[in-house]
């Protein structure tokens, strides 16, 4: 990318681009951030499932604020006009560290609880996560994060304007090839196809299962239609996650072997750059979808946001609430 692209687009047209990303911002952050609350404040949810939840919209508040400061810059730089290259740099990998954090912590939470879901649902009388091996499950995410987050560090760059050339890097050959190809293995393909697979085994036994134990017709049909339900949302959030995330990898995998086409590349410089800004966009509409699929997936967790934030109201209105969410969800 070169610098040509800061001529070819008007300071409104880079405001513009920034209070779109604000706004995706801010509605994921905000709306994780009620995940959390509603979690902490009911003491029902204390348990596996719903602290992996509550660490999934943590990480997703991230993902949500690793764009949110690089908007707010944008903007300053384009009405105030004034150089802040020094800031912009400190700004670009702060933002590209926090995203790639952010983005691997969220692809490793949702593994984690696409199995401790498949274990509920297999075993319900016999699943049990301790909380110490929780506590060890997202140390061990972080961790892994973390490793793969710093090296944007060394990765990014900024070359006149911030806007022009953060999450680009600055080191090429061949350790710019590996890097990025790594990092669209370990942050799509493998988690896609390990969830593919953990889903699917969902699905399978979700639908062929039954219920253990002598139950009645009414009892066992409600059961069926439980599983199917958990089934068809686990199928939408496997789909959602595969479409979100693609255009990072396939940004990804040109960083990593653009230059091996040269003139060949099917991308002017222009268009690689609102490639990736759409990529980022695309991903971050992830961090609103989230906690819907998952207030979806959980008859508890609906009853505890409307117990958190409608407690003022009777209990036939949170009922009839509940019920429109739930025919909502089905």
């Amino acid at each position: 990318m070169n610098t040509s692209i800061a001529k070819n687009i008007t300071d409104n047209q880079w405001i513009f681009q920034s209070v779109i990303l604000m706004t995706i911002s801010g509605l994921g952050f905000i709306s994780n951030c009620l995940v959390i609350i509603v979690i902490w404040k009911t003491k029902k949810l204390h348990n596996a499932t719903h602290y992996l939840i509550s660490n999934l919209a943590l990480t997703d508040m991230l993902v949500a604020n690793s764009s949110m400061d690089k908007a707010w810059l944008i903007i300053w730089i384009h009405t105030v006009s004034q150089d802040l290259s020094a800031i912009s740099e400190v700004c670009c990998k702060v933002s590209a560290i926090t995203m790639f954090v952010s983005y691997s912590a969220s692809n490793n939470t949702l593994i984690a609880l696409s199995i401790e879901r498949y274990s509920s649902i297999k075993r319900p009388l016999k699943h049990h996560l301790s909380m110490h091996k929780l506590k060890i499950i997202i140390f061990v995410i972080w961790s892994i994060s973390t490793f793969i987050g710093l090296p944007q560090i060394y990765t990014t760059a900024v070359v006149g304007k911030f806007e022009n050339k953060c999450f680009i890097p600055k080191i090429g050959g061949i350790f710019n090839s590996i890097y990025f190809t790594i990092l669209a293995l370990v942050l799509y393909v493998i988690p896609l196809i390990t969830m593919g697979i953990i889903y699917t085994y969902i699905g399978r036994y979700a639908i062929n299962s039954t219920m253990p134990g002598e139950q009645s017709n009414d009892a066992k049909i409600l059961y069926q239609k439980r599983n199917h339900r958990v089934a068809r949302n686990c199928f939408i959030i496997t789909v959602l996650y595969m479409v979100s995330t693609l255009p990072l990898a396939v940004n990804f995998f040109i960083i990593a072997f653009g230059n091996r086409f040269g003139k060949k590349l099917p991308f002017t410089d222009v268009n690689l750059y609102f490639f990736s800004q759409i990529a980022q966009m695309v991903y971050l509409l992830s961090s609103i979808y989230n906690p819907i699929m998952y207030n979806c997936l959980s008859k508890d967790f609906r009853k505890a946001v409307l117990d958190v934030f409608c407690k003022n109201l009777s209990q036939k209105k949170r009922n009839a609430i509940e019920n429109r969410i739930t025919k909502w969800c089905l």
